[in-house]
Parts: C-alpha cells; sequence; structure tokens
C-alpha cells in the first residue's frame, strides 16, 4: 500500500511539474516584456515633456534590441528597428505628440509580438491601452475628425476585448461593464475636453480589465 501511495504521488508531482512547465513556456520573454515597458514609460515621459527621462528610455529601447534576437522574428525586429529610430528622432526634437505617437507604435508591435508566448492578459485586451493612448494622441491634436476615427479604433477593439472578458464571469461583469459605458460615453460626445476626462478614465480602466486574468 506505501508503495502505491508513493507511486501516486510522483505522479502527481510529474503533472504539477509538467503544468508549471507549461505555464513557464507561455509567459513573455522578459527582453521582450521590458521592451514594451520601456516604450510605454518613454510614452508618459514624452506626454510630460520630460525629455531627459524620455532619452533614457529611448537609450533602454536600443539596449533592448539586441536582445531580441531569436526571439522575435526576422520581419517583426525590422519593424521594432524602424520604430525605435523613428522614436529616437522624436524625442531628440522634443516633438511631443510625434514622440508619443513612436512610443505607442513601439507598444503595439510589442503586444502583438507578445501573442505566440501565450500572455496571461490577451493581446486584444493589452491593445485598449495601445489605441486609448492613441485617442489621447488625437485629442491633443483638437482634430475632431481624428478623434472620430480613433474612437471607433477603440470601439473595434473593444468588441473583441469583451468577448474574452465575458468568458472571465463573474469576475469581469463590472469592468467589462464600466469600460463599456466609458467606450459608449466616448461615441456620443463631439466635446473634446469631456473626451479627454474619458479617456483618462479609460485607460484607467483597461488596468481593472487586465486584473481579471491571472
Amino acid at each position: 500500500m506505501k508503495l502505491k501511495y508513493i507511486l501516486v504521488g510522483l505522479f502527481s508531482l510529474l503533472l504539477l511539474s509538467g503544468c508549471e512547465d507549461e505555464r513557464e513556456e507561455s509567459k513573455v520573454p522578459a527582453p521582450l516584456a521590458d521592451f514594451g515597458e520601456s516604450a510605454e514609460g518613454v510614452y508618459d515621459h514624452s506626454a510630460l515633456q520630460d525629455w531627459t527621462k524620455a532619452q533614457v528610455g529611448v537609450a533602454e529601447i536600443k539596449t533592448g534590441l539586441g536582445k531580441l534576437t531569436g526571439i522575435v522574428g526576422a520581419a517583426d525586429l525590422t519593424a521594432f528597428t524602424t520604430a525605435a529610430a523613428d522614436l529616437e528622432k522624436t524625442v531628440t526634437a522634443k516633438d511631443r505628440l510625434a514622440a508619443m505617437a513612436s512610443a505607442n507604435e513601439l507598444t503595439r508591435l510589442a503586444t502583438e509580438a507578445s501573442r505566440s508566448f501565450g500572455p496571461s492578459v490577451p493581446v486584444e485586451v493589452s491593445l485598449l491601452d495601445y489605441v486609448g493612448r492613441d485617442l489621447a494622441i488625437k485629442v491633443d491634436k483638437t482634430d475632431p475628425a481624428q478623434v472620430k476615427i480613433a474612437v471607433t479604433a477603440v470601439r473595434a477593439m473593444w468588441d473583441k476585448a469583451r468577448l474574452l472578458l465575458e468568458l472571465q464571469k463573474p469576475k469581469g461583469a463590472k469592468p467589462a461593464a464600466d469600460f463599456g459605458a466609458t467606450v459608449s460615453e466616448l461615441e456620443k460626445t463631439t466635446d473634446l475636453k469631456e473626451t479627454g476626462a474619458l479617456v483618462k478614465r479609460l485607460l484607467d480602466q483597461v488596468d481593472d480589465l487586465e486584473k481579471v486574468f491571472p
């Protein structure tokens, strides 16, 4: 009997070990995750016109590019390199909105590249940050036509992400309802000041959506 329990215990440990290995394999590699975080940091620093910190972030991104070989494909690496060079130009020129846009594009590329690694937070949910930041840039440009297009992009991404939140009921029900209500308000308003306030709320709510996922 003791041998039986020992064998069962060993088998259970092997199963658990296999599950942990599978979870480990599904994680986004640290260099790719760090790259995306650096790009988001440059976005934030550029928005505040803190060019010293933005330059530090650009340096991190340039260093991070060298760590992505073998992690992302050749086409992705080329896209990263091109976007990073554009970001460096805009930060050096202290062009606030252009730097924000370039940094945001890098966050998109990093998020898309993470898809094959099975991130715990679905890519469609993470991309709500990207479309939200893009909308914030368009609001700053005070171009109603571009704002309208950006709001449409938020709605399109939300329609994809919402389906994934529905699979997380009941935990995801309230965050999804709150986010959906904000999107609806964005679609109704034409006042840029009000839109700006809604964008800030929306970006905070993305954090709540991400917490729904393990």
